[in-house]
């Protein structure tokens, strides 16, 4: 590691200055996940997204095509559309009722003169910004003139297409307000090193030991094996229950009683193998070893895909437009959606300690108001990073970056 890599300066989780550049030159610049293109089947489906300050509406219009807008109306920059989803052919403004469609040309105007419907000769409309959809998700940027998104996607695009989140559809969401700095929450995703001191349960199940991290241009990937203890066990010991209850969660109904943990792995990647058979989803391409491996995907900036076969757990880490000690953190659940009506989403909006978040992601957040308070203590300086935080090291080197290129135009 470089010594940035190495040390990391704890004014970068606590400097509103530091948080303004971040906004600016890479919120500001970079494509940025906002949904799900399952959100946005049929006319007139509509998503709001919050994030670095502004407030972006999608829409799919009456010719199909997905467009993304500032949701702002033109008149006197009213907030325009105060739903974070739904289904309309137009949006009007609860002031004065300007009235726009769904590509965002102006419909209606009570009472205004034609003076006050033109900007700079043309016809007001609300203001755009890019949209796209790779990868079965709906990507933004604000930049005027954005970075291309598939080279930007392109290092991991073969393992985000072997996943084919296209397939998914969303289960649940949540959205917790958390008294951190979205690095931090970036950053306990990013490895696999506490595992074994804040969750020592996952280590029944789960062996942080086979880690395989993989540096992917601005992105990166990490997969750990499942269904094998994370301590030196013999191979031929009768399977816990801790895993018995991972293979019933994952869909193996007829495991032995006196099965081996050296037969729990293999147990896994059969049933994934005859699921998607049965899916019509090709599976020969990958290993057993593969199979029974959870693989996150960080694509920079702000987002962690973590899939199994059938089954994806995305994280979204969203900046306080002002606060660097304050951000949301999403976790969106999706499944691979087969035959039957699509799933109607759970969602749920939370500040942090108001509602169980389950044993590990709970940890997980818990521990990052006291991350954050220890950051702006005079007795802490810098993040001192391990080799076992190679991926941390990582997104922060790819931030540095983009801050030295300043504002893209």
């Amino acid at each position: 590691m470089n010594d940035l890599g190495r040390v990391i300066p704890a004014v970068r989780y606590t400097s509103p200055n530091w948080l303004a550049r971040e906004l600016e030159s890479v919120f500001g610049v970079a494509w940025l996940l906002a949904a799900h293109a399952s959100e946005f089947e049929g006319a007139g489906a509509f998503t709001t997204l919050d994030i670095a300050g502004e407030s972006i509406l999608i829409t799919r219009g009456g010719d199909g095509a997905l467009r993304g807008f500032y949701n702002v109306c033109q008149h006197r920059g009213a907030s325009l559309c105060a739903q974070s989803r739904g289904r309309a052919a137009s949006f009007r403004c609860p002031y004065h009722h300007w009235e726009y469609g769904a590509d965002g040309r102006l419909l209606r105007a009570p009472g205004a003169g034609s003076a006050a419907l033109t900007d700079e000769g043309r016809p007001v409309s609300l203001r755009p910004v890019h949209c796209a959809e790779r990868f079965g998700f709906i990507w933004i940027s604000m930049a005027e003139a954005p970075p291309d998104l598939d080279a930007h996607l392109a290092p991991v695009a073969t393992e985000l297409a072997r996943h084919r989140p296209e397939e998914y559809r969303l289960v649940s969401e949540t959205v917790v307000e958390i008294e951190a700095n979205w690095k931090a929450s970036v950053d306990v995703n990013n490895e696999a090193y506490h595992l074994p001191m804040l969750h020592p349960e996952l280590c029944d199940v789960v062996d942080a030991r086979g880690a395989r991290f993989v540096l992917r241009g601005d992105h990166s990937t990490v997969s750990l094996p499942i269904g094998r203890p994370g301590r030196d066990v013999s191979p031929d010991e009768r399977a816990s229950e801790a895993l018995r209850g991972l293979l019933v969660r994952l869909g193996v109904k007829d495991f032995p009683i006196d099965g081996r943990i050296a037969d729990v792995r293999l147990a896994l990647a059969r049933a994934f193998r005859e699921r998607a058979a049965r899916e019509g989803l090709d599976l020969s391409a990958r290993s057993d070893d593969d199979l029974a491996r959870k693989e996150q995907i960080h694509v920079f900036p702000n987002v962690q895909m973590n899939f199994l076969p059938f089954s994806l757990e995305l994280y979204r880490h969203r900046p306080h437009p002002t606060d660097p000690s304050r951000s949301w953190f999403d976790e969106l659940t999706f499944e691979r959606h087969g035959s039957g009506a699509a799933p109607n989403p759970i969602r749920r909006r939370v500040r942090h300690g108001e509602h169980d978040l389950g044993p590990v992601m709970g940890a997980d957040i818990d521990m990052l108001p006291r991350l954050q308070a220890g950051m702006r203590s005079r007795g802490f300086r810098a993040l001192r990073l391990t080799e076992g935080e190679l991926g941390i090291a990582h997104m922060h080197r790819v931030l540095e970056d983009w801050l030295s290129r300043g504002k893209a135009t």
